[in-house]
């Protein structure tokens, strides 16, 4: 555990700060998440650039700099291009997965064709 002590320590050294940048984080996954059509995919193809940038704020308490709100984007301004296509993966990841899913029996739950086999549930 002491993994999640030195992750306190860090989070201790700028409390307000990770606290606005992780609802600034899940303010734009919301708002990527309700785009009609293509939100259902730009969130998790965005996920990765956005810890990315956590994580920048991280190794920059580590080094004793400042922790500052615009380093959520670091991984934007840095490697764009490399941590998008990670997130594909990770889109493909969770369609591959939703795939299996229909396959092995999502399907018939979608239908209603298994609710008997649920009982009182």
């Amino acid at each position: 555990l002491d993994w999640l002590a030195a992750g306190w320590r860090i989070f201790m050294r700028a409390p307000l700060v990770w606290a606005l940048q992780a609802l600034i984080f899940f303010v734009i996954l919301a708002a990527l998440g309700m785009v009609p059509f293509i939100g259902w995919a730009a969130a998790p193809v965005t996920l990765p650039v956005l810890v990315a940038g956590m994580l920048s704020g991280a190794r920059a308490l580590d080094r004793g700099e400042l922790l500052q709100v615009g380093q959520l984007f670091d991984g934007l301004r840095q490697h764009a291009g490399n941590l998008l296509l990670v997130g594909l993966f990770h889109l493909l990841g969770l369609l591959l997965a939703a795939l299996a899913a229909a396959a092995i029996g999502g399907s018939a739950m979608l239908t209603g064709a298994a609710a008997g086999a649920l009982g009182a549930i």
